[in-house]
Order: structure tokens, then sequence, then C-alpha cells
């Protein structure tokens, strides 16, 4: 089993988001990890939607399976669970999220 830490932050200065994700096996060596920006001038919880989004890209890129994503957010955990969403721009993303998701033949958020 795999698992992906998964982290971003909102650099407001310049209209950034900054996010990492990192896999490692189910010992903790070290696996793979992308780190990225993208211009953005969203508030920290559609950052962190974002983050979630474009390391589920990555993941789907690698083909990798049977893997955990580990989110730091506690805003993000009642979205994912209870499929709560503040704003309708959120819901999208989200719903998105949840497609790339689904496409896993194992995939789960922790």
């Amino acid at each position: 089993m795999l698992k992906c830490n998964v982290d971003g932050a909102t650099f407001v200065d310049n209209e950034h988001v900054g996010w990492v994700a990192v896999v490692h096996n189910d010992v903790g060596g070290f696996i793979r990890c992308i780190l990225g920006f993208m211009n953005s001038s969203s508030d920290p919880f559609m950052a962190e939607i974002l983050t979630v989004r474009e390391a589920l890209f990555w993941l789907r890129s690698l083909h990798l399976d049977g893997v955990i994503m580990k989110i730091g957010s506690q805003r993000l955990w009642p979205v994912v669970y209870l499929r709560r969403v503040d704003t309708s721009d959120s819901r999208l993303l989200l719903k998105n999220c949840v497609a790339i998701a689904f496409r896993f033949q194992s995939f789960n958020f922790h």
C-alpha cells in the first residue's frame, strides 16, 4: 500500500498557490515526490482543493494504485466524507477531484 502526503500553501502577495505531494511505501520509504506552483488568487480552502486535484492528476499519470492520500486540511475532511461544500466554485472543483479518485481501482483519503 502506498501513502501520498499532500500539502499546499497560498502566497497572497503574488497570487500563487504552491503544492507538494510525496509518495511513501508501507514502511515509510521514499518513492517519489512532486511540487508545483500555479497562479491563483483563491482563498486557502480553494487552494487546498487545487492541491488535492494536482496530486490526483500526478498519481494517475504514474499509473499508481492502492494509494492512501493523507490530507492535512481539517476543513477539507467534511467535504470529502460528508460531501458538504462551501461555495459553487468549490463544489465543481471537488466534484472533479472525486471523479479522478474514482478512476483508481483502490484509493482512499485519510
